[in-house]
């Protein structure tokens, strides 16, 4: 059997791996094969995204759990340095609080505060803060004089 190409005519396809003839079939009607480059045999989709994902497991040994962004740069970190709980107030996500304006707010996410950066170690001098206390914190040092990138007055 005979598929027509855009430009030649090829013959009937079988995958290599698992010795069928079906594959996905794209949306503007065409089958999906894939050339194995060394060899010129064929393998359909599903056996290609298996082989795809078992090869690029193994190079991801060390798993990533934590990214963290200072001064311009982003720290890739083994553990996630953040424990749930401001280190000010004492509230944790999940917990409600008044905020500026009086009205009833929950804590959604706590932020990692600087006192001072240091290139070789990260997490040197933080201390892990609600968004509350993060920004009472960092006008009390003096941190957003405007001169803040992304910071403007209201």
């Amino acid at each position: 059997m005979l598929q027509k190409h855009k430009y030649k005519v090829l013959p009937a396809r079988s995958c290599y791996a698992c010795g069928s003839d079906k594959t996905y079939v794209r949306r503007d009607g065409r089958a999906n094969w894939y050339t194995n480059k060394p060899t010129n045999l064929f393998l359909c989709a599903k056996c290609y995204q298996r082989e795809n994902n078992r090869s690029s497991q193994s190079h991801h040994t060390r798993r990533i759990v934590f990214r963290l962004l200072g001064k311009g740069k982003r720290i890739q970190l083994e553990h996630n340095p953040r424990t749930g709980q401001c280190q000010f107030c004492g509230l944790e996500i999940g917990d409600s609080y008044l905020n500026c304006k009086g009205k009833k707010a929950i804590v959604k996410l706590t932020q990692i505060h600087h006192f001072a950066y240091h290139p070789d170690d990260p997490l040197k001098d933080t201390i892990e803060l609600c968004g509350h206390c993060h920004g009472k914190e960092s006008y009390r040092l003096g941190q957003l004089t405007g001169l803040v990138k992304g910071w403007r007055r209201r």
